[in-house]
């Protein structure tokens, strides 16, 4: 794997995911040299994540283009759940770097896996499989997302790897999960573990370790930390 690795997270202050939000836990605000660094480059978004985009678009952080790596994710896998996720991550922007190599862009690629009692999740095959994992939810089971982000530099080559964890959860009662499973354009089905801290399952969030839009499957902090390794400001 090319680039250092990058662990944790950097705190920033919050601001709302939208305009009346009622997310528990809203979104941190981008910097201003995060702002800087995506305005400065030509950001390509390599996922198809309604999350990640919403991350992007509600703290204002511009991109030019969204594409889809288009991978089996489920054919890749590691010795650990964090090693699993870097190791799609990593495949998803090898795909696209093929595609954009020797262009004057910035490429960024995210994945995201859920672990509850050992279990690593991804997002849910069936409505069957989600209410499985939301049923563990249910019964207190805690579950950390670990996200992986890869930044590349596609003139260059140039490529920089972080890493994030989160998360718990309260008991969610299954009249809220039923409700949630009902509707098919439902996140949990886009979602890994079918975890996701939407105006739904929210308040249902005991804590949050890393923030957000770590949770929503790109941390802000780590984002910042890459692009300025990659394309730094002068």
């Amino acid at each position: 794997m090319n680039g250092n690795t990058v662990v944790g997270c950097l705190s920033c202050p919050l601001v709302s995911l939208m305009a009346g939000s009622t997310l528990r836990f809203p979104l941190p605000a981008a910097s201003r040299r995060l702002k800087e660094l995506m305005v400065c480059n030509d950001v390509v978004l390599g996922s198809q994540s309604l999350g990640r985009r919403k991350v992007l678009d509600a703290t204002n952080c511009r991109y030019v283009a969204a594409m889809d790596p288009g991978i089996d994710e489920k054919a890749i896998r590691a010795d650990t759940p964090e090693d699993t996720c870097v190791a799609i991550a990593c495949g998803k922007a090898d795909v696209l770097e093929s595609r954009l190599k020797g262009m004057d862009v910035v490429l960024l690629c995210a994945d995201q896996v859920a672990v509850c009692e050992d279990e690593l999740r991804e997002k849910p095959e069936s409505a069957e499989e989600a209410r499985r994992f939301m049923m563990d939810y249910s019964g207190g089971e805690g579950v950390i997302t670990w996200t992986a982000v890869v930044v590349v530099d596609c003139l260059n080559g140039r490529r920089e790897v972080g890493r994030h964890k989160a998360v718990t959860f309260d008991p969610i009662p299954e009249d809220v999960i039923d409700n949630i499973l009902s509707d098919p354009g439902s996140l949990v089905y886009r979602c890994a573990g079918s975890f996701c801290v939407d105006d739904v399952m929210g308040p249902f969030v005991k804590s949050i370790e890393g923030g957000s839009d770590s949770v929503m499957g790109l941390p802000l902090g780590i984002l910042e930390e890459l692009l300025k390794r990659v394309r730094p400001l002068p």
